[in-house]
């Protein structure tokens, strides 16, 4: 965070001049790769980042919120020289905006960690594919007045859609895959039993279990039920005719 709490904290002391009397500013950053594969390659990778910034003030029944696009010391002046405005408060000080350093662009080591363990996935699962895998990770952080501590939280998502192309008695066949989950420590092994089921065969026979078994039957065709042993037997003597 590029934001000194404390500072924010101080503008906004104005704005909240009762214990009831509720301000804050609410801010918001999102950053999200996107990368494009083809049969076990990344044909096309995108860095997206941007965010947002909002100063509120409530008293009783009413409430005002002031947003701004920017995600910085000078977006959260602005917007909090704008709820003083609305409010009837003296507003802070036009100040120059100041210089943010430019920004790396350098990917954070778990969204690397994916890559790998993406690129490993299908080249097992379902080496013939079309794939959009988005990681996107959200900050948000959260700067009260009257003294209380700043809270902040982070929340990392994993999305792939596109299709596989697998293997079957008829044929091959192109599967459409959906994948949406938060980024947790279970989320890679439920990625790999979706590529699993996806690419299995559909027609494969199914083997019966014990004891009687239902048996859906073309119209006309009078229902019945058998077991296990009953097919076996059946089995042995086409096999002797």
């Amino acid at each position: 965070m590029d934001i000194d709490a404390d500072r924010v904290a101080g503008w906004i002391e104005g704005l909240a001049r009762r214990p009831d009397e509720i301000a804050d500013v609410f801010v918001e950053r999102r950053h999200s790769l996107a990368i494009d594969w083809k049969d076990g390659e990344s044909v096309r990778a995108r860095l997206v980042k941007d965010g947002g910034l909002a100063a509120r003030c409530q008293d009783g029944g009413r409430q005002q919120l002031c947003f701004v696009s920017g995600t910085d010391e000078t977006s959260a002046r602005e917007a909090i020289r704008e709820l003083q405005r609305e409010w009837n408060r003296e507003p802070l000080p036009v100040r120059a905006r100041r210089e943010s350093p430019p920004s790396q662009d350098e990917l954070p080591p778990h969204w690397e960690r994916w890559n790998k363990r993406l690129s490993s996935m299908l080249e097992r699962l379902a080496p013939r594919h079309q794939f959009r895998c988005t990681l996107t990770e959200t900050t948000r952080q959260v700067i009260p007045a009257h003294g209380a501590a700043a809270a902040s939280f982070m929340r990392r998502f994993v999305s792939l859609e596109g299709s596989i192309v697998a293997a079957s008695r008829h044929g091959d066949e192109t599967r459409t895959l959906s994948f949406h989950a938060p980024d947790a420590d279970t989320t890679a092994d439920e990625l790999r039993a979706a590529l699993t089921r996806a690419a299995e065969p559909r027609d494969a026979p199914t083997p019966a279990g014990d004891g009687e078994t239902d048996v859906v039957l073309a119209e006309d065709v009078r229902p019945f039920s058998f077991t296990r042993s009953s097919l076996t037997r059946s089995k042995r003597t086409a096999n002797r005719r």
